[in-house]
């Protein structure tokens, strides 16, 4: 019985990191598109394609934290990835901003109620 316990709550946490990596993509790609449609003619498939496993990264470090209760070293995801963009970020900062913002808001949202699943 008890490993069937583990068993689940390994499932279940693969499962949300699952569904925070495919949906916080899709969301942070639908929000970009209809907020600012400008921002995405500007931006090589390249680009856009190292945002995406950015985001994925940033996606698991936020959740990780999330589930060990390390609140304060968010702030260290949003410091590093501005520093490592900074020059992209200057050309076109709402892009970075809003694709940023969204993927860690949903990433807490994700991570928290895993939390609050996981462990009451």
């Amino acid at each position: 019985m008890f490993h069937f316990v583990w068993y689940i709550s390994g499932a279940i946490l693969v499962g949300a990191y699952l569904f925070a990596f495919v949906f916080g993509s899709i969301l942070v790609k639908f929000v970009v598109r209809n907020v600012s449609p400008v921002c995405m003619t500007k931006i090589k498939p390249i680009v856009w394609n190292v945002g995406t496993i950015i985001g994925l990264c940033e996606t698991f470090i936020v959740i990780t934290f999330i589930l060990f209760d390390q609140f304060s070293a968010l702030a260290l995801v949003i410091a590093a990835k501005s520093l490592v963009r900074m020059k992209k970020m200057e050309e076109q900062p709402e892009y970075y901003l809003l694709g940023t913002f969204v993927n860690i808001s949903f990433s807490i949202l994700i991570g928290s109620l895993l939390k609050i699943f996981l462990f009451g």
